[in-house]
């Protein structure tokens, strides 16, 4: 039961019937892999690690990133939105239209990383890299 911290909003929602997602669940053992890249940036270079869970057909279901040496404030927001990502690809939204939605996002860190693209945002390059890795042929 979902409860909220606002009775008139909480009988709202639970009065109205809602279109709910089927959660496609990971295996508990998954293949995937960990992809580092470098943001040169003003401020000093940052190392970003992207660590990957596939489905069973080798399509992306789970996303971490990691930011090396870098403060705890940035490290929690990487992880909420990794988070956001993860379940939103495990309801069944295509990772195109999360890049529709993140790639072009403008906030510092920012610059040309080792991969050769230019980033606008850590955002931005996570999603460049996913679209690249999994919806692109080889």
């Amino acid at each position: 039961m979902l409860y909220l911290w606002n009775m008139e909003l909480q009988r709202h929602v639970m009065t109205r019937s809602y279109n709910v997602a089927i959660r496609r669940r990971l295996p508990a053992t998954r293949t995937g892999e960990t992809h580092r890249v470098t943001i040169e940036c003003d401020g000093g270079d940052i190392d970003l690690y992207i660590r990957t869970g596939e489905y069973e057909d080798g399509t992306l279901g789970e996303v971490f990133v990691g930011a090396g040496k870098q403060g705890s404030t940035l490290q929690a927001m990487l992880d909420g939105w990794a988070e956001l990502l993860s379940i939103s690809l495990q309801h069944g939204v295509p990772l195109e239209t999360l890049g529709e939605h993140f790639i072009g996002t403008r906030f510092p860190p920012a610059g040309i990383t080792s991969d050769g693209q230019v980033c606008t945002s850590l955002f931005d390059c996570v999603m460049k890299y996913l679209l690249r890795r999994y919806l692109i042929p080889t």
